[in-house]
């Protein structure tokens, strides 16, 4: 790529993905990309300079993919706030069909690795919000049991940091709601004395 003209042409393109990832349209930006891949395979004519020119745009195309997953997960937990895990779970995929378009595997492992964790983080905040519904209903008994498999979904997810912030509110929320039921049984007994049917 000797040819000043070619190494202006190339910069341009590249500027104009970098615009495009600014903006965060990723897809416009990676396509800049794959432009300026194509140009390099194009007009590079020594094999280890279109080697080096094609393994830094990839590499730049993998920061955008990169830099899309994290607004990707934004996006997801922004749905989990709102308690929406139907619509942050198909977020949450796509973030992971973005994660495997990269081309570093280090990086991709990583992405997958980080996708994979939120997602069982999810399941586990859904199914306190699954338990607390029902403990909302009053089904005190029901909400204990699945309090409880939340909890020991909880604890073996997290391993060996038992002191997570969720594993603490699932505790919470158990004692929560066996205190609204011993509170009931005693309230109960309090009516039978008083009825004398005690």
């Amino acid at each position: 790529m000797v040819k000043k003209s070619d190494l202006k042409k190339l910069n341009s393109i590249m500027q104009e993905g970098n615009e495009f990832k600014n903006l965060r349209k990723y897809n416009k930006a990676v396509e800049k990309y794959f432009e300026a891949l194509r140009f390099v395979e194009e007009k590079a004519k020594e094999p280890e300079e279109r080697e080096d020119e094609t393994a830094n745009i990839k590499s730049q195309i993998d920061q955008i993919y990169s830099v899309e997953i994290i607004d990707i997960i934004e996006t997801g937990n922004n749905f989990i706030n709102n308690n929406d895990f139907d619509n942050a779970y198909k977020t949450f995929d796509e973030a992971g069909r973005i994660a495997d378009k990269i081309v570093d595997k280090g990086l991709r492992d990583y992405e997958v690795n980080e996708i994979n964790y939120i997602i069982n983080k999810t399941k586990i905040e859904e199914s306190l919000f699954q338990a607390e519904a029902v403990k909302k209903k009053e089904q005190y008994d029901r909400a204990i049991s699945m309090l409880r498999d939340t909890l020991n979904a909880a604890k073996e997810f997290y391993m060996e940091d038992l002191e997570s912030e969720l594993i603490k509110k699932i505790e919470n929320s158990i004692n929560e709601t066996y205190s609204i039921k011993v509170n009931l049984l005693v309230e109960k007994a309090n009516q039978l004395k008083v009825s004398g049917n005690l």
